[in-house]
């Protein structure tokens, strides 16, 4: 009994360990926003917009109000971390751009939509 136990925790673990990682440039954007309209679903009802929203890959379109190492941001209020083979370089503050990227959160506190594995789509 015990041995079938530790047997089947094995197996559990290996496969948790060894399933293939999520592909983000291969997958579609389940929505597509404008900046404004995300971070203001997220004001009007937050529970509602992380149901449809988090871990979901959302196409957002908006102005670049500051660039960081490898992260920007949109007005009026989405954080974005690019994706590693992104780069920055062509990209400027007050410049019009669309991206898609996973949500991972929003800071009620920041009125920010956080999110991660962005890329540049224009």
């Amino acid at each position: 009994m015990l041995l079938s136990i530790l047997l089947a925790a094995g197996i559990f673990v290996y496969y948790q360990f060894n399933k293939p990682h999520r592909d983000f440039a291969a997958e579609e954007a389940a929505y597509t926003l404008s900046a404004e309209g995300l971070v203001k679903a997220y004001q009007q009802d937050p529970s509602l917009s992380d149901s449809l929203y988090v871990d979901q890959l959302v196409a957002v379109s908006g102005e670049i109000s500051q660039l960081k190492e490898n992260a920007l941001l949109l007005s009026p209020g989405i954080y974005l971390s690019l994706d590693s083979t992104q780069s920055l370089a062509a990209l400027q503050v007050g410049q019009q751009v669309s991206l898609v990227g996973r949500v991972l959160s929003y800071d009620p506190l920041l009125e920010e939509v956080k999110m991660d594995n962005a890329r540049i789509q224009n």
